[in-house]
Formats: C-alpha cells, structure tokens, sequence
C-alpha cells in the first residue's frame, strides 16, 4: 500500500472494541483526585465496555477506555513515561477511538 495507508493501519485500526478491551488489561495510568492527590491506577479487567480498574490505595472502581485515555494523556503520566508498553497502547487505543470517530461520522452522513 501507499505511505498514508501504512500510516493509518496500525494496529489500534484493526482491533474491536472486545480485542481493546483485553489489550488494555494491566494498563497503568494516573488519575487525580480532588482533595486526594494522584493515585496510580491498573486496569484489572474488561466487560461490556467497561473496565475495572484498582488504585495503589486499594480502591477500586469502573471506568470507560475514554475515561482511561484521559488519564493516559494526562500531563501526570511522568512516572509511565518510561513504559514502552504503556505508550504502545496508548497510540493504539487512540487510532482505535479515531477509527470509531470515523465510522461513526460515515453512519451519521444521510441514509
């Protein structure tokens, strides 16, 4: 193919939402909290569209991969910036989020 479809098709523009969903697991990232400070979090699961993931303090709740991705490009991923993992993922869920952008742009153009 052309130079801007090996641009395009990467892997994160092949994957489904289950594949994403699996792929994200073990994911670490850095939410803050307001009052609380920033907490690291990992994504320890994946079930019809949402994660679950758990804190270094122990807590625990739900989130959606936009939700995650957030935090993934939140300016307090300094800590992570040395996971090579992380950032992979990080560029394949985005081309997966732009693609579903796309798709969601063509079934909303008329018909």
């Amino acid at each position: 193919g052309t130079e801007i479809e090996k641009g395009v098709v990467s892997k994160g523009a092949t994957m489904t939402e289950e594949e994403i969903g699996k792929y994200m697991i073990g994911t670490e990232f850095i939410k803050f909290f307001i009052g609380y400070g920033h907490f690291q979090g990992t994504v320890d699961s994946y079930a019809a569209g949402r994660f679950m993931v758990s804190y270094s303090d122990g807590d625990k709740e739900t989130l959606t991969l936009h939700q995650i991705v957030q935090h993934l490009t939140a300016k307090t991923r300094q800590s992570l910036a040395t996971n090579k993992d992380n950032k992979e993922k990080h560029t394949t869920v985005k081309d997966f989020l732009a693609r579903r952008k796309l798709q969601a742009a063509l079934n909303t153009g008329g018909g």
